[in-house]
């Protein structure tokens, strides 16, 4: 479960810096659409990778992105695996 953290923060966290969406601003869109996070409890959602898949979605719509690339999974599996028992 844990490798699917990395990879969900790894697409949002690329998705936002893609389109210079600032923490602060995700916060105020989301806010739009009924989730009362702040620029803090973004950034410690976006840090831990656990976020529900509904805020993962919306997150991902309010900043215009319709589409991503899935990782690999057969492909990068042991390279995600190895990256998380690595301090």
């Amino acid at each position: 479960m844990e490798i699917w953290n990395i990879v969900t923060k790894g697409i949002l966290k690329l998705e936002v810096i893609k389109r210079g969406v600032l923490n602060i601003s995700l916060a105020l869109l989301l806010k739009k659409i009924c989730y009362n996070l702040t620029k803090a409890s973004i950034e410690s959602k976006i840090s831990s990778g656990s976020f529900i898949a509904s805020i993962f979605i919306h997150s991902l719509a309010v900043i215009g992105c319709y589409n991503f690339n899935l990782p690999n999974y057969k492909k990068n599996y042991f390279k995600l695996q190895t990256k998380t028992i690595t301090p």
